[in-house]
C-alpha cells in the first residue's frame, strides 16, 4: 500500500488519513460555516469638488480651493486612518456641455492635510517649503471630452501609493492650461484599495 502524501507542507504527520484542523483566533474548527477570514486589499473610493471663478486662469494655476476627499470603503464606512492606499483610477465631471477654448488637461496634487501654504485661488501651484510634510504627491487627470450632458475623463493606470494621516486625503486642483472656466464645479473621484 503507497505510502499516503502530506496534505500540509512541512508537516508529514498530516495526511488524507489523519489531515490536520484548522481551527480560527478563538478555537472554533474551521468548516464551510466558519470559513477562514481573508485579510487582504479592499477597494476605497472618494469625491471632491473644485469651483473655480470665472476668470482667466494661467497654465498651472490651481483652481478653487484645498478640497477633501474623505475614503469609504463600498459600504460607507471609513477607512482606517493612517491606511495606506493604493490610487489606481480616477474620474473628472463637468457638467456643462463643451470644453471652453483652450481648456485641456488637469491634475491634482495631493496632502495629508489642508494644503499648508493655502495658496489662493488663481495662483501658481508650488511646492512651498512649508508643505514638504504634508506633500503626497501629484495625480494626472487627464483631459475631459464632451460626452453630451457633461464634459467627462476616466484616468486609468494612476497605481500611485499613498499614506494618510487620517482618513482622508487633500488636494488642489490644477489646470494644466491657461484658459477662462465658467464657474462650475470639476467633480473628481478616486478609487483605490487600500492595502
Amino acid at each position: 500500500m503507497a505510502e499516503a502524501l502530506p496534505i500540509v507542507v512541512g508537516d508529514p504527520a498530516a495526511t488524507k488519513v489523519t489531515p490536520v484542523r484548522l481551527f480560527d483566533g478563538s478555537g472554533n474548527p474551521l468548516v464551510g460555516s466558519n470559513p477562514l477570514p481573508v485579510i487582504g486589499s479592499s477597494g476605497c473610493f472618494a469625491t471632491a469638488s473644485f469651483m473655480p471663478t470665472a476668470a482667466a486662469y494661467l497654465a498651472n494655476d490651481v483652481m478653487g480651493a484645498s478640497a477633501e476627499f474623505a475614503f469609504a470603503f463600498g459600504d460607507a464606512t471609513a477607512i482606517p486612518a493612517g491606511s495606506l492606499i493604493r490610487i489606481l483610477t480616477a474620474i473628472t465631471r463637468i457638467d456643462i456641455t463643451a470644453l471652453q477654448a483652450s481648456e485641456a488637461g488637469y491634475q491634482l496634487q495631493g496632502y495629508s492635510a489642508t494644503q499648508p501654504s493655502a495658496q489662493a485661488d488663481n495662483d501658481a501651484w508650488t511646492l512651498a517649503s512649508g508643505d514638504l510634510a504634508a506633500y503626497r504627491g501629484s495625480f494626472a487627470l487627464g483631459t475631459p471630452v464632451d460626452l453630451g450632458a457633461a464634459l467627462y475623463v476616466k484616468s486609468a493606470g494612476i497605481d500611485q501609493d499613498i499614506r494618510l494621516a487620517t482618513s482622508s486625503l487633500w488636494a488642489r486642483l490644477q489646470t494644466l492650461a491657461a484658459f477662462t472656466p465658467t464657474a462650475v464645479a470639476r467633480q473628481v473621484t478616486l478609487y483605490g484599495v487600500v492595502l
